[in-house]
């Protein structure tokens, strides 16, 4: 008798196969900067607040760039906040 444990089991994800570099950016919602864009900023960079406003001077902000698989971690992230980002390219995951 063959327990279940014992059958092999494959998988497919179409993300080991994307080999695309995506970037993420933060689109400031006014002029400047608010609370929560810092904040979120702040925690997906792993910088300070006093860094983060320092590095938030334009409209359109870049916070990193990587792999699908990290694309799916800083969106994890991000989506506690009320914030604008982009990524580019698509990312259609």
């Amino acid at each position: 008798m063959k327990l279940e444990e014992d059958i092999p089991v494959t998988s497919y994800s179409v993300m080991l196969y994307d080999k695309n570099i995506y970037k993420i950016y933060i689109i400031l919602k006014g002029n400047k900067y608010s609370k929560m864009e810092i904040k979120a900023f702040s925690k997906v960079c792993n910088i300070n607040y006093i860094e983060a406003s320092k590095k938030l001077k334009n409209k359109k902000n870049l916070i990193g760039e990587g792999n699908a698989y990290w694309v799916k971690d800083i969106l994890k992230q991000l989506s506690q906040y009320d914030i604008n980002y982009e990524i580019i390219p698509p990312y259609c995951y």
